[in-house]
């Protein structure tokens, strides 16, 4: 006997495989897509984010965090912070990342005024690039960060939304263009 009851593979057994090409029109199909949309940012958990911006000591001051919610409008990321955001309650505990809270594997993960305490690092583990905004030179998320940009958040955030503002109009004007030059 095999595994939990399971019995061993006989190898001399073959199968067949017969390839089926089903003849349907669209009238045989009952399902339709009525609308596609996409989900808000702030409905998914963040394990499910692609981008995410969290924040952390340095944005939880109530002049800076609002600067970390609309750098993730803006860029449609899911927002977290560290325990010290949690702790503040600028974030509920489903949002906080680190040893203790969520890990996460973003794609894209903006990290606004975090030092990079090896508690809250160990919540990014799968995380494939991490840009850190900080205006501590020795803050040690900079040896993690693939991009480290030090300079206090209040002064650079607003220039990156404004910066990523321009260009989704841009882009609309590009779309815009070749569907008029379609026509």
């Amino acid at each position: 006997p095999g595994f939990r009851g399971v019995e061993q593979p006989d190898r001399s057994r073959k199968g067949e495989v017969i390839r089926v090409h089903p003849e349907l029109d669209a009238s045989e199909i009952r399902v339709k897509t009525l609308e596609s949309f996409r989900a808000d940012a702030n409905e998914l958990d963040l394990e499910e984010m692609d981008v995410l911006v969290i924040g952390g000591r340095g944005a939880v001051g109530t002049e800076k965090w609002h600067l970390v919610e609309q750098l993730a409008e803006a860029i449609g990321a899911g927002i977290g912070g560290t325990r010290m955001a949690m702790d503040v309650g600028v974030i509920s505990r489903n949002k906080f990342i680190g040893q203790t809270g969520k890990t996460v594997s973003p794609k894209v993960c903006i990290e606004a005024g975090v030092s990079g305490a090896i508690e809250h690092m160990s919540g990014l583990r799968g995380t494939k690039s991490l840009v850190a905004i900080n205006i501590d030179p020795s803050a040690p998320i900079f040896k993690l960060a693939n991009v480290g940009i030090r300079v206090d958040l209040a002064q650079f955030i607003p220039l990156l939304i404004s910066k990523v503002n321009e260009m989704k109009i841009l882009n609309k004007e590009r779309i815009l263009n070749v569907n008029n030059g379609r026509s």
